[in-house]
C-alpha cells in the first residue's frame, strides 16, 4: 500500500446503505425501497405479482471534509458585569 492510498483511507467514512430494488418485469419499471416489501403494514402498497424484490447493499466511501473550528474570545466590561449582577437581584 502506498503512502498517498494509506493517507486517502484515513481522510474516507464508510456508509452502509441497505435497501430493496423493485423490479417490475412487465412495465420495464424500477423503484427503491429501504423496507422490506413483504414485512410492510397495511397502510403501504403492497407488490404486484409482476414486481420482484432485490436486495441491495451498499457501501459507500465518502470524504471527510475539513472539520471547522470557531475561535474566539469574548471580553465583558467591569461595568457590563456590575449591571448584570445588579439586575439579577
Amino acid at each position: 500500500m502506498t503512502k498517498r492510498v494509506a493517507e486517502d483511507k484515513k481522510t474516507l467514512e464508510t456508509k452502509h446503505f441497505k435497501g430493496f430494488l423493485i423490479v417490475d418485469y412487465r412495465s420495464g419499471k424500477m423503484r427503491v425501497r429501504k423496507m422490506d416489501p413483504k414485512k410492510l403494514h397495511n397502510n403501504y402498497r403492497k407488490l404486484n405479482p409482476f414486481e420482484i424484490p432485490i436486495t441491495i447493499e451498499l457501501k459507500i466511501n465518502v470524504p471527510r471534509g475539513p472539520e471547522i473550528v470557531a475561535k474566539g474570545e469574548v471580553t465583558i466590561p467591569p461595568t457590563q458585569v456590575r449591571e448584570m449582577f445588579l439586575e439579577s437581584l
